[in-house]
Order: structure tokens, then sequence, then C-alpha cells
């Protein structure tokens, strides 16, 4: 990337590394937050060489590591969510699809919360 002078970074981290209080173990949401900081530094250094970098935050998306939203884990996550639903992948993946396209090349350093308003709340 250095040597073309152009690039696109896009950590996937957590809204684990962003909410208080935790929604997530220490561990867990340690590493997220430190994937935060990389990004914010990672973006500092690279950017002088065309190179963008970028984190995507999700909040719940239902998956298999999830499980199925009749959990009750899945039904305690939903009452957090102001939008009234879980995210999908298709969303994740749009946001994703804009920070690796050339629209989105003066974002660098940022965070995106995908999480239905759940880090707002």
């Amino acid at each position: 990337m250095i040597a073309k002078g152009y690039g696109r970074i896009i950590n996937v981290g957590s809204l684990a590394g962003r909410a208080m209080p935790m929604i997530a173990g220490p561990h867990y949401a340690a590493s997220k937050a430190g994937l935060v900081g990389l990004t914010r530094a990672a973006a500092r250094d690279l950017a002088p060489h065309g190179i963008t970098v970028n984190c995507i935050a999700p909040g719940r998306v239902l998956s298999d590591l999830t499980g199925p939203p009749e959990a009750e884990v899945n039904r305690s996550a939903l009452s957090r969510i102001p939008v009234g639903r879980f995210g999908t992948a298709e969303e994740l993946a749009h946001a994703v699809s804009f920070l690796a396209s050339p629209m989105a090349g003066f974002i660098t350093g940022a965070t995106i919360d995908i999480t239905g308003g759940e880090f707002a709340a």
C-alpha cells in the first residue's frame, strides 16, 4: 500500500470495546478497545502515504455465534437497542464498502458505531 500510495484498512471491532458498562468479558472488551486505539494510531502514521485506517464497531448481529433471536442473551440485548431490531451482516458490509471506496478518502482514524443506537443509549 505504501509503495502504491493508496490503501484502505478497515478493522472490525465491537460495541464491547466502546460501551460502558461492559457488555462483554474484560478480555474481549480490552482487545476490541485496543483495536480502536490501533486504528487511530495507524491512521496518523499511514495518512501521509495515502492510506486510510478506520474501524467499524458492530452491535448485536444475529449469526451462528450469537444464536437464535429467542435465546435469553439475545432477548436481553434487544431490549437495549433503540431501533428495536438486530443489525444485519449486509448493513455491516455496506459500511465497509463505503470506507473502502474513494468516497471515504478524507475519513481516517474513525470508528463507526453500527449499533442501532445502543451506544448512544
